[in-house]
């Protein structure tokens, strides 16, 4: 199997949103996306969909849970005035 270019650009791609992840410093819409992705990429790269554990599916949901939350709070963060925020 041959890489092209743009193959080669998904190591500091992937790098970089895991740095970016880690350290907070990317939004949460894209979180969200980042999240999306992890799950579609677990859920594909099972060895079977129709082998998929309980546990895996509450991974899966928990994921997508979490990530909901996190969005959802910082939208209410981003809605209170200046002076409530400090």
């Amino acid at each position: 199997m041959s890489y092209s270019e743009s193959t080669k650009e998904l190591v500091p791609f992937f790098r970089k949103l895991a740095d970016d992840i880690e350290t907070l410093s990317i939004s949460p819409d894209k979180i969200m996306l980042a999240g999306q992705m992890y799950m579609m990429w677990k859920y594909n790269t099972s060895p079977s969909k129709d082998e998929i554990t309980e546990k895996d599916a509450q991974l899966y949901l928990m994921t997508g849970w979490y990530i909901w939350q996190q969005v959802e709070e910082q939208k209410n963060i981003n809605l209170e005035p200046e002076v409530l925020r400090g």
